[in-house]
């Protein structure tokens, strides 16, 4: 075998015992959290199997955390509406040693939503025009159907369009 040849094979070698080091020792510092706005419960211990539900719980639970080494919150696909603001302090950056990171888990598509959901029926109000009964204390300025904004109703019209939506309380 030429010099040339051993000395790709050491290369390799010790390029690839450094990586499996560095891999190993993340991961045995590394804490995992999960959640997921579908499967999740709070009650849950925050694993892969028992995902916690809200990022405030999520929140919460890792500030009881030692910062002996990173901390990866998981958020699972789906989407997570906030009831209130999620207030994040200078306690929930973690450290340089220790950080603190909130991510979307593996690529899946994340969405973190200051909106309401309306689960109520639609009904037909008058011609183009559908009306919701959302209850009481709930204001909406803006309305979205399956991701699209819509024209709330208004008087006069500013212009032609295909169905109008009055949410009421």
């Amino acid at each position: 075998m030429k010099s040339y040849q051993i000395k790709q094979k050491l290369l390799f070698m010790a390029i690839f015992t450094n990586y499996i080091i560095f891999i190993f020792t993340f991961n045995i510092n590394a804490i995992d959290l999960f959640i997921s706005s579908t499967k999740g419960n709070d009650a849950n211990p925050g694993t892969i199997d028992a995902p916690l539900k809200t990022l405030y719980k999520a929140r919460d639970i890792v500030r009881t955390f030692p910062k002996t080494g990173p901390i990866n919150i998981w958020l699972r696909e789906g989407t997570y509406y906030l009831d209130s603001a999620l207030i994040l302090g200078i306690q929930d950056g973690g450290t340089a040693n220790a950080p603190i990171k909130y991510s979307n888990y593996c690529g899946e598509k994340v969405i973190i939503s200051g909106g309401k959901r309306i689960t109520s029926a639609w009904s037909n109000y008058s011609g183009n025009i559908m009306v919701n009964n959302i209850g009481p204390n709930l204001k909406f300025d803006q309305l979205f159907i399956n991701g699209v904004r819509q024209i709330l109703a208004r008087y006069p019209s500013p212009n032609k369009i295909n169905f109008y939506f009055i949410l009421k309380n």
